[in-house]
């Protein structure tokens, strides 16, 4: 669409968890320079029955009354998560009346990634080493903000485990550190004074990957060592050569030793920062292409309602966990 185009009529999203005051109307939308800002997020569940569409957060535990009435003729729902499975709650009550999935998965009906990287350049045509190095001044190893200690796939025990063969400092209600994530000189701490942060999601879950592997490690120039999704999902998704996943290690320990080998050599350490400068992030602007489809003819709409909902967000083969007693090394087979 182009910018400022619509049906010429305010189209009224109610948010069924609430808006905040500051994003409610089309505050949101024009802080965000949507191309089409004719859009009103409403809080107000009075206007259920009138609304142009109703986003349902999947973190709502609780089944509401108005999943038992019939959807209105034109109105359209969107079910919406940035959890993973293991923190949201079941969906039986949504089937058959959900339009679109709104979610960080690849193969939802409208994909809201936390971030996403898009290639200009290709690696191959770049020189072995970037020309900046990025261990310089750098005296400590391994970094991790942590405030939740519970987690579905043993991150901490994980960290606890790594921590026995190279230095990983644990800040957070899990560890035995403290600086507060976000304000400014624990960021200059983090970018200025470690080689490694610990980019683990709460979560093994397919295409799970948050603001930790963006936001902690990459805007602060340090290598990630992710937990989360699959291999495959990194690899879709992140800048070529610029992490090491877990997975590609037998153990803790030989994680460990692999990080030392990095920790020894400025070249090798420089390999995974040749990402730089072939590529950006870019912001999908959600509600922008949220405001954008409420505008489209109904028809132009999935008519058939997503059924069994649970099987697609919850499914085998989506979430893995470790067994009670289960070896690292074994529990993604």
């Amino acid at each position: 669409m182009s910018a400022n185009k619509s049906s010429g009529k305010t189209k009224t999203i109610l948010l069924f968890s609430g808006v905040r005051r500051e994003d409610a109307g089309n505050k949101r939308l024009l802080a965000h320079q949507c191309p089409v800002t004719d859009c009103r997020l409403t809080g107000d569940m009075e206007e259920a029955a009138s609304a142009d569409a109703i986003l349902f957060e999947g973190s709502i535990a609780e089944p509401t009354r108005l999943l038992h009435k019939a959807r209105p003729p034109g109105q359209i729902w969107v079910l919406f998560f940035l959890e993973s499975p293991f923190h949201t709650m079941g969906l039986k009550e949504y089937y058959g009346k959900v339009n679109y999935t709104a979610t960080y998965r690849r193969d939802s009906t409208i994909v809201t990634p936390y971030e996403r990287w898009v290639q200009h350049r290709n690696l191959s045509s770049l020189p072995s080493s970037p020309s900046k190095n990025y261990a310089e001044g750098k005296t400590k190893q391994v970094a991790w903000f942590v405030s939740n200690c519970g987690d579905k796939n043993g991150r901490l025990l994980y960290a606890k485990e790594l921590q026995k063969y190279i230095g990983v400092d644990i800040y957070g209600q899990c560890g035995d550190k403290q600086c507060p994530r976000g304000e400014p000189r624990c960021t200059n701490m983090l970018r200025n004074d470690y080689k490694f942060y610990l980019a683990f999601e709460n979560s093994n879950c397919q295409d799970y990957i948050t603001e930790k592997l963006y936001w902690n490690a990459y805007q602060n120039d340090i290598i990630p060592i992710v937990m989360g999704a699959r291999s495959e999902d990194y690899r879709k998704t992140a800048p070529p050569g610029s992490y090491i996943h877990v997975d590609s290690f037998a153990s803790p320990r030989a994680l460990a030793d692999y990080l030392s080998l990095l920790d020894k050599d400025d070249s090798l350490y420089n390999q995974y920062f040749r990402w730089k400068n072939t590529g950006e992030f870019i912001d999908t602007k959600w509600w922008c292409r949220l405001c954008a489809m409420v505008h489209q003819p109904f028809i132009d709409h999935h008519q058939q309602t997503v059924t069994d909902l649970d099987s697609w967000w919850r499914g085998p083969g989506v979430c893995v966990a470790p067994k009670k007693g289960q070896r690292w090394a074994t529990w993604r087979k």
